[in-house]
């Protein structure tokens, strides 16, 4: 990751975004830049690095997401990389209802630490969550109305300082 630049670019304007410690960044809103048409530009090829959306809303504790919040990365996720599959995988998406919505797309979220377990909570009702065999992932039911965009998932970490 050293020596990576971005900027949000158009034909009449450049603005660089500033990478934090952990080589994340924020994206400015600003009308111009919608109005303009402005792309992320990296300085790198295409192949070589992965944007993650992490939309997260203020206040929570470490280890605690808001579905709404993961439902909306997926949504941002699935506009930046559907165009990087081929016709036949985003067709078969799309059929499927799309990663954000179909059950029988199963869309991972990754942490920011080992997950020992994970579970989801709402109004008192309480599941658990499926983690991956290396606890670096986890599978909230992003598809599932019956939880709303404030249900809570918790992550408990492995090393409980995270």
């Amino acid at each position: 990751m050293d020596g990576v630049t971005l900027k949000i670019q158009s034909s009449e304007l450049s603005v660089p975004i500033v990478l934090d410690e952990s080589y994340r960044f924020s994206l400015p809103r600003d009308e111009r830049l919608t109005e303009l048409s402005a792309e992320l530009v990296i300085n790198r090829k295409k192949s070589l690095l992965s944007i993650r959306p992490d939309i997260r809303t203020p206040g929570l504790a470490t280890g605690t997401r808001r579905l709404g919040d993961l439902r909306l990365e997926c949504h941002v996720r699935w506009a930046i990389e559907k165009n990087e599959l081929s016709f036949a995988k985003r067709t078969a998406f799309k059929m499927l209802g799309g990663p954000c919505k179909s059950k029988t797309v199963s869309t991972l979220y990754f942490s920011d630490g080992v997950i020992k377990k994970a579970w989801i909570s709402a109004s008192g009702r309480k599941i658990q969550l499926a983690i991956g065999k290396d606890g670096n992932f986890y599978r909230p039911p992003i598809h599932d109305n019956t939880w709303d965009d404030d249900a809570l998932i918790t992550l408990e970490y492995i090393n409980a300082q995270m």
